[in-house]
């Protein structure tokens, strides 16, 4: 996974968050709802190849993203929700993909769950970043030279 860190740096030498959040998580919900359509190994391999980069590549400039939303002792609190949020919602799409899988013998129909998560986190990030100005000073991230 070495591209996530690439985006992490590309967001902070840009000093832009929302678009380096949104557009990944776009990549993977994107990729995750053309899955069902591969019939080759081929195609396939490559949608998986777009879903990880869609999963990982958001994960630095979100948190750094998250943290300049909040000010003070709530970040520490609100990062800290964050991963238990993502922690049980974990448990709670593995367990919808084998129910939805078992019940209606689709794996199309089970990655849908998957698809909704990541598009509407796609739009939130972009619908609560617009307007957003950018923190600067000592409180915003450095630079990376």
């Amino acid at each position: 996974m070495r591209y996530a860190p690439l985006v992490g740096r590309r967001s902070d030498r840009r000093r832009e968050r929302v678009w380096h959040t949104a557009l990944p998580l776009g990549l993977s919900a994107l990729a995750l709802g053309i899955a069902s359509a591969a019939t080759t190994v081929t195609p396939f391999i490559v949608i998986l190849c777009l879903i990880l980069v869609g999963t990982y590549a958001p994960k630095g400039p979100f948190f750094a993203l998250s943290s300049e939303w909040l000010a003070g002792t709530a970040t520490a609190a609100g990062l800290a929700q964050i991963n238990a949020l993502c922690n049980l919602a974990g448990f709670v799409d593995s367990f919808l993909i084998g129910y939805i899988q078992g019940e209606t013998g689709s794996y199309a129909l089970a990655l849908l769950p998957l698809v909704l998560i990541a598009g509407v986190g796609c739009v939130a990030v972009l619908l609560l970043g617009s307007g957003q100005p950018l923190r600067t000073g000592a409180a915003a991230a450095p630079s990376l030279h």
